[in-house]
């Protein structure tokens, strides 16, 4: 019985000892989750205080980055309003340049017409009067033929020495004849050649400001 009874006092202090160990274990532990928990605080309103200063930067570098963007819209803007402006002025530019080039070429056109109808209405002028003169002179050869002929006839019984000087007149006038056709011809051809000159002068100067007009288009669509 005695045994018994100090058994279960030994189990009653062990158990009173685990109990009070027990509870020291939890008063540690709850401080030990109290500083834990006061560290989390601690870390948490860290963070938060972190937090709140990044978001006051953001906020701030948002506003200035709004307030740059407003900026550069505004500079856009006027940039794009001022292109504007200089395309349109240049386009008003190339156009008065396209009306004055259309004008200047219509005119160098017309000049161009004008000047070949008067080179035409010239040369046919000359013309003419090259071929009455040949006309003239032929009459004049063909009634010298006669004439000579005629001469030669009545004086059958002349000598050789007024015959020889009647073929050399005849050749003379041939030769004059001759001479007066070829410089008709070599005056005709100078006429054609001052033609074709003028001609190509002409074509020259549309070709030029064609490509002028050309070059002013192609830097208009650039």
């Amino acid at each position: 019985m005695s045994n018994k009874t100090n058994n279960l006092d030994s189990n009653t202090f062990d158990f009173e000892k685990e109990n009070h160990y027990l509870k020291l274990t939890i008063s540690a532990l709850r401080e030990k989750l109290e500083q834990i928990k006061f560290d989390q605080d601690g870390e948490i309103q860290c963070k938060n205080s972190e937090l709140k200063n990044e978001i006051i930067q953001l906020q701030n570098t948002i506003k200035y980055l709004r307030d740059e963007l407003e900026k550069s819209k505004i500079q856009n803007d006027h940039q794009i309003q001022l292109t504007l402006s200089n395309t349109e002025n240049q386009n008003k530019q190339l156009k008065e340049a396209v009306i004055s080039l259309r004008e200047k070429l219509e005119s160098a056109q017309i000049d161009y017409n004008t000047k070949m109808q008067q080179d035409i209405s010239t040369s046919n002028d000359e013309n003419s009067q090259l071929k009455e003169t040949v006309n003239v002179l032929r009459d004049k050869l063909e009634q010298s033929q006669i004439d000579i002929e005629g001469k030669i006839q009545q004086s059958v019984s002349d000598s050789l020495g007024e015959n020889k000087a009647l073929k050399k007149t005849i050749n003379s006038m041939r030769l004059q004849l001759e001479k007066i056709e070829f410089q008709r011809m070599g005056e005709i051809q100078k006429i054609e050649v001052n033609n074709q000159s003028q001609n190509k002068q002409l074509v020259e100067t549309i070709n030029q400001l064609r490509k002028e007009l050309e070059g002013q288009s192609g830097k208009k669509r650039k």
